[in-house]
């Protein structure tokens, strides 16, 4: 008994959606923990998640053999349906409620194209080499634009679309086509182009994180590949005008599922239960803080399996070193709230955003200055490695304690997850090399550049008008750092003295990906400054009026 071509290319197609899924959530992983392109070459995950790519790739081409691009393309979406849970198995996460409502229209959605697309034979006509050509020139100008004018994961993810789209329409050319020429050895070059580009375009999206990217490239991916087959191969719908109906009815509850997926995937670190609220409450108590040492506080279990609260101090009133202005951090999203503390919700530990004090310095540091071999080579920290740390913990505490502020996450094993440090823009009569010139020669035995190469380098790319600066720097090793929630809880305080400057603030991270994770913020025009060849880092900017879209 012979298999019907469009059952053998639905599952085909099911079964590259797991190789995809699969690959995606590795890809983010890895994106995650390493600084470049680079780093990730180096690791043996990101190679896992290429093989995976690459054996989805082939079974997709495969089932474009035997359904048509209309059918074929669209089941890519069960990509999502099943990299969002992988997802939340991999970080320890729970699936939501708000998932499990976008996995159901999605698979509504998908099984009712299904329905119209499937007609039971394999597809026949293929693309002529003219509209190959023109095909693949619109769309590398169309990615071009992307990559240039974009500077989000977004505009990645929709160029990596794009391109895989195309990649799959090229590709049934080859696997439907007539036998080896020129015309199909050049289709060959160009469908290989393609699909190469957009696994790295999708590797560049996903350092923004894993939920919004993967649902652009998800819905572009297969609107590229149906509009070229509707528009060139004359591929249609079953039922005339009820199945065209119907495509775009099981189209429009796709779109919902994938919007919900990823909505979902963005916001499921800061969603929370009273329960969780109220044992936490129970549970974890603080002393009074103060300025310059932080608060004490004692810390709840560390349970990575489920859902636990993050404990986020307020401190009394600090008067501002600089101005004496006083200020509260704002409790942002809260549950419940006690006078001297809010609890919010951040999967999978318990944190806590304090002050930090001169015992923190030292930590503070390690998070500055990781052992990176990329870091150590650099030119701005030629020498001894452990002098220049020394020079850090000089710096912090006698200049950023003093004339700006530093506010730290605390895990609840005591190590430090995540740091900012804000300067104020009249931190100091004259720079910090020369007002400490005395402490470097008499602490290091050295005298510290007359024109240092960071400051001079962010003098240089930074705005003009006075501004706040803010460094945020996370463990290397630990991704969740960087969670939208604990960025905005820890960033919190020294944004709200900016605003009631109505001042302009400039982030400095040593991530791309990071200032997509601050526009949510406000910080817009990201820009590379680099330093040293192969070392650089990043600027980000908010100014006054920017902040009421944040």
């Amino acid at each position: 008994m012979t298999a019907s071509p469009v059952l053998l290319a639905v599952a085909l197609s099911l079964i590259s959606a797991v190789c995809y899924a699969t690959a995606a959530v590795v890809q983010e992983r890895t994106a995650a923990a390493t600084p470049g392109m680079r780093g990730a070459l180096a690791r043996g995950a990101w190679w896992g998640s290429v093989a995976l790519n690459a054996g989805g790739a082939l079974l997709h081409v495969v089932a474009l053999r035997y359904g048509p691009l209309t059918l074929v393309q669209p089941l890519g979406a069960l990509s999502l349906v099943l990299a969002v849970p992988l997802g939340s198995l991999a970080t320890g996460r729970r699936t939501s409620g708000t998932q499990w409502r976008g996995v159901a229209f999605t698979l509504v959605g998908l099984s009712t194209l299904l329905l119209v697309t499937a007609t039971g034979g394999a597809p026949h006509a293929t693309l002529g080499i003219t509209e190959v050509m023109a095909v693949a020139l619109f769309a590398a100008g169309a990615v071009a634009v992307l990559v240039s004018v974009g500077t989000g994961g977004l505009a990645f993810a929709a160029a990596s679309g794009i391109a895989s789209g195309v990649g799959s329409t090229l590709s049934q050319k080859l696997a439907v086509g007539p036998s080896v020429s020129w015309d199909t050895a050049l289709v060959g070059l160009l469908t290989v182009g393609f699909a190469v580009g957009g696994l790295l375009l999708s590797q560049q999206a996903y350092r923004s994180g894993l939920g919004g990217p993967l649902a652009l490239l998800t819905l572009v991916n297969p609107v590229t590949a149906s509009a070229i087959g509707i528009a060139l191969l004359g591929e249609g719908f079953q039922y005339g005008g009820t199945g065209t109906l119907l495509a775009l009815a099981g189209a429009a509850a796709a779109v919902y599922g994938v919007t919900l997926l990823s909505r979902a995937r963005e916001t499921s670190s800061t969603s929370s239960t009273s329960s969780a609220s109220t044992t936490s409450t129970t549970s974890t108590t603080s002393s009074t803080p103060s300025a310059s040492s932080g608060p004490r506080t004692s810390h709840t279990p560390h349970t990575p399996n489920r859902t636990v609260p993050v404990v986020v101090v307020a401190p009394p009133p600090v008067p501002h070193p600089r101005n004496r202005r006083t200020y509260r951090p704002p409790p942002g999203r809260c549950e419940r709230q006690t006078p001297n503390m809010t609890i919010l919700q951040l999967r999978p530990r318990t944190a806590v955003i304090r002050p930090a004090g001169l015992v923190d310095v030292p930590a503070v540091v390690r998070l500055i200055t990781p052992p990176s071999p990329a870091l150590r080579s650099g030119e701005c920290l030629a020498g001894d490695w452990d002098q220049a740390q020394r020079a850090m913990r000089l710096l912090l505490a006698h200049h950023a304690l003093e004339e700006g502020q530093v506010w730290v996450a605390e895990r609840a094993d005591g190590d430090l997850l995540a740091a900012a440090v804000w300067m104020p823009p009249d931190a100091g009569a004259e720079p910090p090399h020369a007002r400490l010139g005395t402490l470097f020669a008499r602490e290091l035995a050295v005298r510290p550049p007359e024109s240092p190469l960071l400051p001079a380098a962010l003098k240089k790319a930074g705005p003009a008008e006075p501004h706040w600066t803010v460094v945020t720097v996370c463990a290397q090793d630990d991704t969740e750092a960087w969670e939208p929630a604990l960025v905005a809880d820890l960033l919190a305080p020294g944004l709200a003295e900016v605003d009631a400057q109505d001042a302009t603030a400039v982030a400095l991270t040593l991530a791309a990906r990071h200032t997509d994770q601050l526009r949510s913020l406000g910080f817009r025009h990201p820009r590379h400054v680099p330093l040293t060849p192969g070392l650089g880092v990043w600027l980000t900017t908010r100014y006054p009026e920017q902040r009421l879209a944040a």
